[in-house]
């Protein structure tokens, strides 16, 4: 009788015992969530046409952005500017090409764009795009062929957002 219950009690233990440990959770892939601004925190506003007047702006257009965050820890922000982009022309950047900045209240982009009378030659709207990622631009090699847009490409799972100033020429202000 002894043995019996021994064997019934060692039976018991196998059964509600587990002998094979369960396989490991994989942790889930944290999505990567692209980088945001503040509206408020944009000098001048991008919601508006901006007129350049050499009168009262002075001989240097400031264009900026001050914070730049991105909810994923660890990223980086990079960012390309570029004037009247037209993908067509294989536009290089201008006025910048930020290589990783740490994002927070304290990362800004600023374009000092100087004497805007001689950098910008055609009369009316003038369109300075800002294109800002948490991966970095690809470079010319990796970028597809043909590129749908040069100099813009970015990993596949890069996030990113573009924010776009329209300044309005006047080029009769610029002979005073």
């Amino acid at each position: 009788m002894i043995r019996t219950l021994r064997s019934a009690l060692a039976a018991g233990l196998l059964l509600t015992g587990c002998l094979v440990p369960q396989p490991l959770e994989e942790e889930p892939e944290v999505e990567n969530l692209p980088p945001y601004f503040v509206a408020s925190t944009v000098t001048p506003s991008y919601l508006d046409v901006v007129p350049y007047d050499p009168a009262t702006n002075g001989r240097t257009l400031v264009l900026r952005i001050d914070g730049i965050f991105d909810p994923n820890p660890g990223d980086l922000v990079f960012w390309r500017a570029f004037v009247d982009y037209n993908p067509l022309l294989s536009a290089a950047p201008r006025f910048g090409n930020g290589r990783g900045i740490e994002p927070g209240a304290d990362a800004q982009i600023t374009l000092s764009i100087v004497d805007p009378c001689n950098q910008f030659l055609n009369d009316g709207p003038v369109a300075i795009e800002v294109v800002v990622a948490d991966r970095p631009f690809l470079s010319t090699d990796e970028e597809p062929d043909p590129p749908t847009t040069p100099n813009q490409h970015l990993p596949a799972d890069a996030g990113s957002f573009r924010l776009a100033w329209i300044i309005l020429m006047d080029r009769s202000l610029c002979e005073g």
